[in-house]
């Protein structure tokens, strides 16, 4: 058996299919604190022959599923939903906003989650910084069609050890958002835990989570600040842990 080890080894993870996501999700919530949920799964824009099939308010759109997820937010103010964001990033859209763009479907397209793109290894010098950093070309690029910045954040998610089905204690190598996403919630995990040991057992909202991580963020070297390849960059839990270690010094 292959070692292995995840970004938060001693949480305790309740898995479901995807049928009754939202209902398993408000029952988890409200019956056992759920803080975070990871979502590796989506609506592809291509149909399993390779074609094209949906119609064009749905890629990009704001459609009744980003409603239902903002709803669940809205509702449960610590709760936050982390997504991958897909793995057309080469896939056509005929109806894109921008050519080469506008890949995002369902509620990868929420306001209140977190959607998560996929980084291949980023580079890092010895003093712990960011110094190259380049997205994999199947991640799923935003923006949603009314402007906003989504993907929210980059995690890495290329060649990753994970577990895969053929036995109980099997691992292989994974790539994809379905990789990043779990990445960036275990490590967010962590930073819950530790603003709760510095403010007597209480948790972060949602909202203050979710600015915290995407504030923190290191910018890619593409553009300056946020854009719908990265979002606001690869995610640092370091930086994150360090801001909220330092709060009382305004951070």
């Amino acid at each position: 058996m292959q070692e292995a080890k995840g970004m938060a080894p001693k949480s305790t993870i309740v898995s479901y299919t995807w049928d009754e996501h939202k209902t398993e999700v408000i029952n988890e919530v409200s019956t056992n604190g759920l803080l975070i949920s990871n979502h590796s799964y989506g609506v592809s824009v291509l149909n399993t022959e390779g074609n094209e099939y949906l119609p064009d308010y749905y890629i990009g759109g704001y459609t009744a599923e980003a409603r239902d997820w903002d709803e669940i937010h809205f509702n449960n103010p610590y709760y936050l939903q982390v997504v991958s964001a897909g793995n057309n990033g080469t896939s056509p859209n005929s109806y894109a906003s921008t050519d080469g763009f506008d890949k995002l479907t369902g509620e990868k397209n929420s306001k209140n989650n977190l959607v998560v793109a996929n980084a291949q290894d980023p580079t890092i010098n010895s003093e712990g910084e960011l110094i190259a950093l380049n997205i994999n070309s199947s991640s799923s690029q935003g923006p949603s069609d009314d402007g906003r910045i989504k993907p929210d954040i980059t995690g890495n998610g290329t060649e990753l050890i994970s577990p895969i089905n053929s036995t109980t204690n099997a691992y292989g190598s994974s790539t994809g958002t379905s990789m990043s996403a779990p990445n960036v919630a275990g490590s967010i995990v962590l930073l819950q835990q530790y603003y709760s040991e510095l403010n007597n057992g209480e948790f972060m909202k949602s909202a203050t989570l979710k600015g915290l991580v995407c504030h923190t963020a290191d910018d890619d070297f593409v553009k300056i600040g946020p854009d719908p390849v990265y979002g606001w960059g690869l995610l640092n839990t370091k930086v994150a842990a360090e801001t909220l270690l330092d709060a009382d010094n305004g951070s």
